[in-house]
């Protein structure tokens, strides 16, 4: 297997759940929130910058934080790192990378298999409540705000609509369950490496 593996993912659908499993099963590396402190060394900012303005959207203009940070905003500043991390890591090897624009990032990377791991709401919201330790209309809202977030960020750094199984090799509905999830990914991975 020599491909790079993207998981975009539904909040609370399982997809950073899925990448583990999978990444454990093909004896390669995941790359998550292991990118944040990759992606501060690459821009020159502290993990906790990184970490509030990953995955988000920059806000209205600040030209303080213009004039401070080169004419970019951080958020975009982090995103361009990311991305930089996200080349390096898939031309260092095969790995599964959760999140961060990764499908969008990697479209030119011929090696490449674009995943979408998404579940029915009130499965999401159950199983948001259950990690979180709320109740369930707490989890709706997080769940619902990361579903936003999520979307408003693809769609600002990629101008493609998250979610959308044409920007996908394959969207799946994770309520089949995990094992079943990694089997069907693991079916798609075969099948290409035959190519």
């Amino acid at each position: 297997m020599n491909k790079t593996i993207t998981i975009s993912r539904e909040y609370g659908s399982g997809g950073l759940a899925t990448g583990m499993m999978l990444a454990k099963r093909l004896g390669i590396p995941l790359y998550d929130r292991k990118m944040v402190e990759m992606a501060a060394a690459e821009a020159g900012l502290s993990a906790n910058v990184v970490d509030d303005k990953e995955e988000k959207c920059p806000g209205a203009f600040d030209y303080r934080a213009y004039l401070l940070n080169c004419g970019r905003p951080v958020a975009d500043r982090v995103f361009f790192a990311q991305s930089d991390v996200i080349r390096k890591l898939a031309g260092q090897g095969p790995c599964v990378i959760v999140g961060r624009c990764a499908d969008y990032v990697l479209r030119d990377h011929h090696e490449c298999l674009n995943i979408f791991i998404h579940s029915p709401l009130e499965l999401r919201v159950n199983r948001v409540a259950g990690r979180m330790g709320c109740n369930l209309e707490k989890a709706h809202e997080a769940t619902t705000t990361a579903d936003k977030n999520r979307a408003a960020y693809h769609w600002h750094y990629a101008r493609t609509a998250w979610g959308r199984a044409a920007n996908y090799h394959l969207s799946i509905d994770s309520s089949i369950g995990l094992d079943e999830t990694v089997s069907m990914i693991m079916q798609l991975i075969s099948l290409t490496d035959k190519k």
